[in-house]
């Protein structure tokens, strides 16, 4: 137990690269999850543009339905299912609530196979959390994809911002129970 605990945070400092999915998991997914990083007061951003293009072409070239934040959601013509906000009014809609509406909606269509889309240097949490709820995933290849130095979001602005927040909120979501 302890020991498979220590695995685990040396993970959440360490990881930073899961392996990418390959065609014969892309070919056997039912859904891409994408999760948005960042935001801007006019359009999605130079990081979930390029998300977005991703999820597009997946979606389009594998049949497969998208179930994806707002921010990239609002922006594909395929996207099937798009979440908005927190289930509890007022709240941040942090990744653990992205990743629990996909899970619920996953489980309501009948999902248990997805691609998981996100910024690179997130998409280990997003990952670890929807396995966690009980899916099984497999990370899409976004490794070119950029920062957006005008995002809202401060801590997505650039890596040296990014990583100490994602290190703390992965511990965090070790200690909860999220990962």
């Amino acid at each position: 137990m302890i020991i498979r605990f220590v695995k685990m945070l040396l993970r959440c400092v360490f990881c930073w690269r899961e392996k990418y999915a390959t065609k014969e998991q892309i070919k056997n997914a039912q859904a891409i999850v994408a999760f948005s990083f960042g935001a801007r007061r006019c359009g999605p951003g130079h990081s979930n543009a390029f998300l977005i293009k991703i999820a597009s072409c997946l979606s389009r070239k594998y049949e497969l339905p998208i179930i994806a934040q707002s921010n990239i959601g609002d922006h594909i013509s395929n996207s099937v299912y798009t979440i908005r906000e927190s289930r509890i009014p007022g709240q941040y809609l942090d990744t653990y609530e992205v990743a629990f509406q996909i899970y619920e909606l996953c489980k309501e269509h009948g999902f248990k196979e997805v691609l998981v889309l996100a910024h690179p240097d997130h998409a280990w949490r997003c990952k670890k959390t929807l396995e966690k709820l009980g899916l099984n995933t497999c990370v899409i290849d976004t490794s070119a994809c950029p920062y957006d130095s005008l995002s809202t979001q401060e801590w997505t602005r650039n890596r040296l911002l990014f990583i100490p927040r994602e290190i703390f909120a992965r511990v965090l979501y070790l200690l909860q129970g999220k990962i």
